[in-house]
This record gives structure tokens, sequence and C-alpha cells, in this order.
């Protein structure tokens, strides 16, 4: 999946001749319309893969992964974000996890009252290899998608998740997602802390709220819905190009953030990043919503 990203960004990098702002603006709606029309022609549906969504989908109904929608989220999300969509990565990692151990617990035939269990350990092994956290990912695992904690489900995760990290580090480095400097926190500003919480639990709350109302408008512009994708793309495009650092993933522009090298307008952008993150998810555009996440908590703090 890192290596689809890497190319498909050489491939953006090669056709915008230097000039990535300008590339931007016609290559986001191309993008969306692509999207569109693909998700139309093989019948997938083009509602996005989160985190969330893969949790209730192992907790609920055991699985149930569709193979060919997985692999189709997979490579065009690694389109996407290589062409600056705004959009993350882990969702359709932790989509790809359970679509693998899916399959695997499918061809050993495992018992279908166990595969919660499997089909979990699948998913934390996917995130802890791509963030090369291993305890946060079992952590994960326990809280946001079995929601219990025993040696029955904890030994398994342990194991999965070790032995993911392990093979991450040999291929693609040991190191974190981010670089952070040295840190330190004033009495002072603790504070402020709790507002600060209150003041960022507003971001989901927007976010969840006009996705909703997108499949309204979606729905009663259900005919002609390919023309307002092309409009979205070509908004999310031009804002792209104003704001270049919520282009992709965005980890490398919160690096910088925590390194002072970004210092003006750092609220609009993470309004900004919202802002294109609602139009892409609500276009059908697929990514990811943490990395966005982890990006708008960081430029709003």
């Amino acid at each position: 999946f890192r290596f689809l990203i890497f190319e498909s960004e050489s491939l953006f990098k090669s056709l915008s001749f230097n000039n990535e702002k300008l590339a931007y603006i016609f290559a986001i709606p191309i993008i969306f319309l692509i999207s569109h029309l693909l998700s139309k022609v093989l019948f997938i549906d083009a509602s996005n893969v989160t985190i969330d969504s893969v949790a209730r989908r192992i907790l609920i109904e055991k699985g149930g992964f569709n193979p060919k929608k997985g692999l189709f989220v997979l490579l065009l999300t690694s389109f996407n974000i290589g062409f600056g969509v705004p959009v993350g990565r882990e969702g359709p990692i932790a989509k790809l996890g359970g679509v693998l151990s899916g399959l695997f617990c499918k061809l050993l035939k495992f018992e279908r009252i166990n595969l919660p269990i499997y089909l979990t350990c699948g998913v934390s092994s996917a995130l802890s290899a791509t963030f090369n956290a291993p305890i946060a990912s079992i952590i994960f695992g326990l809280e946001i998608i079995l929601g219990k904690v025993n040696t029955y489900v904890l030994i398994p995760l342990i194991v999965s998740c070790g032995t993911a990290s392990f093979f991450a580090r040999h291929f693609l480095g040991d190191f974190t997602a981010f670089d952070v400097p040295k840190l330190a926190c004033s009495d002072e500003a603790m504070l402020l802390l709790p507002v600060a919480g209150m003041f960022f639990s507003i971001f989901p709350f927007v976010f969840t709220l006009l996705l909703d109302y997108f499949e309204i408008v979606h729905f009663k512009l259900r005919r002609h819905w390919g023309f307002f994708v092309l409009i979205f793309g070509a908004v999310v495009g031009v804002t792209v190009s104003a704001f270049p650092e919520i282009a992709g993933v965005g980890y490398e522009s919160v690096e910088k953030l925590f390194f002072g090298e970004i210092t003006h307008n750092t609220l609009l952008i993470a309004i900004a990043k919202l802002f294109c993150l609602i139009l892409s998810f609500g276009s059908g555009v697929f990514g990811g919503v943490l990395a966005p996440s982890i990006f708008i908590g960081a430029f709003s703090g």
C-alpha cells in the first residue's frame, strides 16, 4: 500500500511539471469523477471505509468483508492520496487487515464464534504495522472493537500486533509515525486543556452532521450526481491549491508544525482540511478519516 502511494505521488509529480498547486486544480476533479464512475460501473458501494465501520462489521456481523471492494478501496485510496486528495490511509489499511484475516479464517475453517477475535487481530496488526505502534494497536482492538479484556483475546492480539510490528520495522524501518522534538507543558497551559478538549470535540460533531446532510443531498440530486461530484472535486482542488499543507495524508505538515516551521493560519488550515474531507467523503471518494483527524487536531491545537 505504501509502495502504491509512493508510485502515485511520483506519477503526479511527473505530470504536474513542477507546478503542483496548479495541478491540484485540474487533477483532483478528475480523480473525483473517476472514483464516481468506477463505483457506478463496478456496482461497488461508494460509502467510505472508516475504522469504526470496520469495527462494527466485526462485532455485529462477524466479518463478511467484500474482498472486491477491499482491493478496490485500496487501489483507489493510494491513487487519491498520491494525487493530493486530503484523505487518510488507515481506514483502508484496517479494511485490508479485516479482508485478509477473513479469507484466512475461511481457508482454515475457523468456528464462526471465534471470528471476531481473529478479525480484530487482522485489523489491529495492520494498524500496528502502519503506525509502528503495537501497544496502541492492542489497546485499540480491546477497547474499540471487542470491548472486553481477558487473556483469551489479549494473548492473540499481543502475538499478532507484535509480529506485524516486527515485519514492518524490517521492511519500513524502525521509526515512529512522527518525529517530535522535546516538548514541555506549563502549569498554566494545563488549565486550558479541558477547554481545548471541548473545542476539539466540535470537529467530529460537525463532520458527522455534515456527512449525514450530504447523504440527503445525494438522494435529492442522484440523477445528476456525477456533475455535482465534478463540482465538489473542483472546490477541493482549489482549496488544496490554496492550502497545499492539507494535500494527501498530511503527516509531513504535522511534523513541520511540531518544529515551528508552520506558524500562521493554522486554524484556517485545519478548517480547510475538515471542509475538503467532508466534500471528499460526501462525493464517494475513498480514503481514511484517522490521519485527517490527527491533522485537524494538531493544527487546531
